[in-house]
């Protein structure tokens, strides 16, 4: 092969080369439509996905009442709630040979010394008492704080009676009714209110002994 011969050749097998070349990177660089949505699709899924992420992530809990029960009121606070109804806890206190801080400690509970509370229920005023209970001992008009005190009094006598001076019977019967502290023989029945209920008012009364009868050994 002489000289124009392979210079010929070498053009020919440069000319193939950059042939080739070229239809390699168009086939890199080609991009249809549909693979160009797909693409900006996925890409837009992803920035949905990490907006989502991120609200949920910040999002506040809600907010819970940071009211105080009236039971964690300061004694001063107490005290002066009591006031107005001192007379009528104190006469039913020893008409009834209960201790005025069973009285308060009920009352605190029940409806923090509010005259004219009704529950959903129908539970009335001071101390809570259904009307048909308070018809039991011969008491109608439970919006009247003393009438009220007096049934509340003759109710946690005749408990007190009941359950031969167990005090902690008496309040959770009190509460959950004669029926229930039954079906648990004599003990507080196990419900979680109720075990509030009694752990609050025993609180109460220790609180309320210790500022009225520091004298008085016995509840009933």
């Amino acid at each position: 092969m002489d000289y124009r011969q392979k210079k010929h050749l070498i053009k020919i097998l440069l000319a193939l080369i950059f042939f080739i070349s070229s239809i390699v990177v168009a086939e890199n660089n080609k991009k249809t439509p549909q693979e160009s949505s797909s693409n900006e699709l996925v890409t837009i899924d992803k920035k949905i996905e990490k907006s989502t992420i991120t609200a949920v992530s910040i999002k506040k809990p809600a907010k819970t009442s940071k009211r105080k029960h009236c039971s964690q009121h300061s004694l001063k606070i107490l005290r002066k709630k009591s006031k107005p109804y001192n007379q009528a806890i104190t006469d039913a206190s020893s008409q009834y040979s209960i201790s005025t801080a069973l009285i308060r400690s009920i009352i605190t509970t029940e409806s923090c010394f509010k005259p004219n509370v009704v529950s959903p229920q129908g539970a009335t005023g001071l101390m809570q008492l259904m009307p048909a209970t308070a018809k039991r001992f011969g008491i109608v008009n439970l919006t009247n704080p003393t009438d009220n005190i007096q049934a509340g009094a003759r109710y946690l006598r005749y408990l007190l009676d009941r359950y031969q001076g167990n005090v902690v019977s008496t309040i959770a019967a009190y509460n959950a009714g004669e029926g229930a502290v039954k079906r648990f023989k004599g003990e507080v029945p196990e419900y979680q209110e109720t075990k509030k209920y009694v752990e609050r008012v025993m609180s109460l009364y220790n609180k309320f002994f210790h500022a009225y009868q520091k004298k008085q050994q016995h509840i009933d």
